[in-house]
């Protein structure tokens, strides 16, 4: 949040009401076709904006919405305030991912496999498959302005971290593959230059293991912050209400019983894997480099 902060004279935008406590806020005027928008950054890196949209194919509105605020948060605050961030995310280190709640005072049409629960005077739709799946989109109808936006808050913030979970599957997955198909393609060879040029692409992809890594500890820190959080809270009825319809509470406690399955797999399976390789790789390179000396002086 500090770099943001300091960064905000930088950042090339009509920015007013600027506001740096436990989280930092500011609204942005005139940025496309939005006169307004709120913008907030949170401790735990939940960054999120919020606009007045048409009612008029909502659907497609709130599509459009991400792909702009995905725009403006890269391009216009990441590239200027959290340099090393940008280029974590355009090297696809750290996975960006996104979630809208719609807030519509008059219902509209949702996808059909939806769900939606009522709570006090409102009602809230989402997709019950959502985690660990492409979903991006929940819906609160009979108020603009709910009491419990603190629960969609954490509601976003678990889509975001199940996309970021899911993403680190995805790539310990390839990581392993790679650098094993990369061991397969030299293994009976005896040409040095072969196993060298195998060897930097095992650096290569140890160096993204080690920054990915990196990114799940860290996220692991955050999850479980995020749950004790939660704990703390002081809810009332309607917030109580719909955590309990969002399953908020269950979903926190998969994330950090699932982040911390993930740990182990990165670092017992991939990461003892990519050392073995390492080992084995410089231990070929001594042995035919020993002996084409021998053969080369006789």
């Amino acid at each position: 949040m500090f770099e943001t902060y300091a960064g905000l004279g930088k950042i090339g935008l009509n920015i007013s009401d600027v506001k740096f406590e436990d989280d930092l806020s500011f609204k942005i005027k005139g940025y496309g076709k939005y006169p307004e928008i709120e913008f907030t950054q949170e401790w735990s890196g939940l960054h999120y904006f919020v606009a007045d949209v048409p009612d008029d194919n909502i659907q497609s509105t709130a599509e459009q919405f991400i792909r702009d605020m995905q725009l403006l948060l890269l391009n216009e605050i990441f590239k200027t305030c959290h340099t090393i961030t940008f280029k974590q995310i355009a090297s696809d280190i750290i996975p960006l991912d996104f979630h809208v709640v719609v807030l519509s005072k008059n219902k509209v049409q949702v996808p059909s496999n939806f769900i939606e629960k009522k709570i006090g005077n409102v009602s809230v739709a989402f997709d019950p498959k959502e985690i660990y799946s492409p979903g991006t989109m929940s819906y609160v109808f009979g108020s603009e302005d709910l009491e419990g936006k603190s629960i969609l808050l954490y509601h976003a913030y678990v889509e975001v971290a199940a996309d970021f979970m899911m993403n680190m599957m995805r790539r310990m997955i390839r990581l392993y593959h790679e650098a094993d198909n990369a061991v397969n393609s030299v293994e009976s060879s005896k040409d040095l230059d072969s196993i060298r040029k195998t060897m930097d692409v095992i650096d290569g992809i140890t160096k993204e293991c080690s920054e990915s890594f990196g990114k799940l500890i860290q996220a692991r820190n955050n999850f479980r912050h995020k749950l004790e959080e939660f704990h703390r809270a002081k809810l009332g009825k309607i917030e109580k209400d719909l955590a309990s319809a969002l399953e908020v509470e269950k979903s926190l406690v998969k994330i950090n019983l699932d982040a911390e399955y993930m740990h182990v797999q990165w670092q017992d399976v991939l990461i003892e894997f990519l050392k073995n390789l390492d080992s084995t790789l410089d231990a070929r390179v001594m042995l035919y480099g020993a002996q084409r000396k021998r053969g080369f002086f006789g």
